[in-house]
């Protein structure tokens, strides 16, 4: 069985890669919360994941740099394109790949050959 290319991406942190390059989101962002009441019970600070946010998963932005605790990216498809985004360095820093272009194969462009496959599956 073929393996998924985004099971071989793996996550790096986002000062890892250069200004311009095409890069996506490969695991949610988590967001961590002070837990106060832990912190007093123990006397030391105790971080504890409230949420997940798989924004920007799969989709392919263009890495402009981090300045100000923010990294500032540009869509680069679709309805946003050009629009620009800025997420903060904390939450966002890790779970990121460079971006990888999905290829269909000219096979399945060929509407016959697409047609004798799906009868292939449904038959």
């Amino acid at each position: 069985m073929k393996k998924n290319k985004m099971e071989n991406q793996k996550s790096k942190n986002i000062l890892e890669f250069d200004e311009k390059d095409i890069i996506t989101r490969v695991e949610p962002a988590i967001f961590y919360n002070l837990n106060k009441q832990y912190s007093e019970l123990f006397g030391i600070k105790i971080n504890v994941a409230t949420s997940k946010d798989p924004s920007y998963i799969g989709t392919p932005l263009k890495y402009h740099g981090i300045t100000n605790e923010k990294i500032h990216l540009e869509f680069i498809r679709g309805n946003c394109k050009g629009k620009k985004l800025s997420l903060r360095f904390e939450e966002w820093q890790d779970g990121w790949a460079k971006y990888n272009s999905p290829k269909i194969s000219n096979e399945l462009l060929n509407k016959e050959t697409l047609e004798n496959k799906l009868n292939t599956i449904w038959n």
